[in-house]
């Protein structure tokens, strides 16, 4: 890849964006390996989802929650997933099985066979839990890993029952009846860490946490908005990068001071019109989770001055504002109203009731950010997210004549995606494709 390593040194990278690693290297594994050692009970905890409630609940129990997919992601940055999902696969478990989950079952079964953490564990690897936090929505993969887990270790498993949202524009009544189930989930929830644990929630510190992360999404709602700038002030990889902090340690005061320096100088760079490339030639949108054994891919992308200006639902979407009554002061409570509603805060722009909630959000960003082409990532080992994009495709070609390029792949088994020089030639194509394109929409006027 020597033509876009010597362009590398052009695309302006966010610097707030990159302590974002130094504060998950600190908390989720330095600051809990120390506090491990000193008796804290740990959790391991399930793919959370954007609000983080489990790790702020148990947070505020001064219990350490550990990111399980996380630990996934950072085996494929740094080049050490295929040692576990090999492990894996001496165990029967199946490729299409969650590429996190695999990678920490495998971390589990070889500190037990070798009586100490694997040496190829990133930082050092985690330390045995106390319970472990499951929840029901989406990922299909998770469920039966943590069971086995938790017999593995013999330690409880709670499943957190998350509701999925309500499908239609008008079932208020319903939706008042699923935030109070989920209430009451998440109150249960905090009784059974209670239980096991003997600690007891500060409820205080919760109460700050919980408002501090509604800030957090504001800011980084704002940041992303201001993607919609021409040129984009901040890529696709620091976006990606602020994911950690945002995710996996919600309502901490260094993660609201995090996203609070990383807006102002986002907003710096869209005033001056300071863009992620010296010549943003195309705006690009990219479905589902990225590769993380193979960032460098993006490169060479932006080395032709194509920039990935919005991803998609995975995060954006939990940033949109949720309606939530000013009176509301029981934390939990505040929790109940925000984690589960995703689908219901979409389907409230739905143009067209028959399309599914994804994909009208795939529409919306290609409006909203102006998209001229379409990156899709069909993952190996995470089906959830990926049965939709054919759809997705089809309607952006269809409705605004945006073309797109599949990349098969998978979120940590590099061995799943084409090396880079056979990928090469798609991508090249596939430009080309988005170049026609953005000039038919201009002369027939399609956003």
């Amino acid at each position: 890849m020597k033509e876009e390593e010597a362009k590398k040194s052009t695309f302006k990278v966010s610097e707030v964006a990159k302590k974002g690693y130094s504060l998950v290297k600190k908390y989720l594994y330095e600051k809990a390996k120390e506090d491990a050692k000193q008796g804290k009970p740990v959790a391991w905890v399930c793919p959370t989802v954007i609000y983080g409630p489990f790790h702020m609940i148990l947070d505020a129990m001064d219990i350490v929650p550990m990111a399980m997919d996380h630990f996934g992601a950072m085996c494929a940055v740094k080049g050490v997933a295929s040692y576990f999902l090999d492990a894996c696969a001496k165990e029967y478990l199946s490729d299409s099985l969650c590429g996190y989950m695999r990678c920490v079952y495998s971390h589990a079964m070889l500190a037990k066979e070798l009586g100490e953490m694997p040496p190829e564990a990133p930082l050092g690897g985690w330390p045995k839990p106390t319970l472990m936090v499951e929840r029901t929505t989406y990922c299909d993969g998770t469920y039966k890993v943590f069971q086995t887990l938790a017999r593995h270790y013999d330690v409880p498993v709670y499943h957190v029952d998350l509701y999925p949202g309500v499908y239609h524009k008008n079932i208020e009544e319903y939706r008042k009846r699923l935030i109070q189930y989920q209430y009451e989930d998440l109150k249960n929830f905090a009784m059974f860490a209670e239980k096991v644990t003997g600690k007891r929630i500060d409820w205080d510190k919760l109460s700050e946490m919980v408002y501090r992360q509604e800030e957090i999404h504001r800011l980084w709602r704002e940041v992303d908005l201001l993607r919609k700038t021409v040129p984009c002030p901040i890529s696709n990889l620091d976006l990606w990068a602020v994911i950690a902090p945002g995710f996996w340690l919600p309502g901490k005061e260094e993660t609201l001071v995090f996203f609070q320096n990383l807006l102002e100088e986002v907003k710096t760079r869209a005033k001056t019109g300071l863009g992620v490339v010296p010549e943003e030639k195309y705006r690009l949108m990219w479905i589902e989770l990225p590769p993380w054994h193979g960032l460098e891919m993006f490169n060479y992308f932006m080395s032709k001055g194509a920039v990935f200006v919005i991803e998609s639902f995975w995060y954006s979407q939990f940033l949109i504002p949720t309606d939530k009554p000013d009176n509301i002061t029981d934390p939990l409570l505040r929790i109940a109203y925000e984690v589960p509603t995703f689908s219901t805060k979409l389907i409230s722009m739905a143009e067209d009731e028959a399309l599914a909630w994804r994909t009208q959000f795939y529409l919306y960003m290609a409006k909203e950010w102006k998209v001229d082409g379409l990156v899709s990532h069909p993952l190996l080992s995470c089906r959830a997210p990926s049965f939709s994009q054919r759809h997705a495709e089809e309607l952006l070609m269809k409705l605004y004549k945006i073309p797109n390029i599949r990349i098969q792949g998978d979120i940590v088994d590099k061995r799943a995606m084409l090396p880079f020089d056979q990928l090469k030639p798609q991508i090249d194509t596939f430009l080309e494709s988005v170049a026609y394109h953005k000039e038919l929409r201009r002369k027939e006027g399609v956003i």
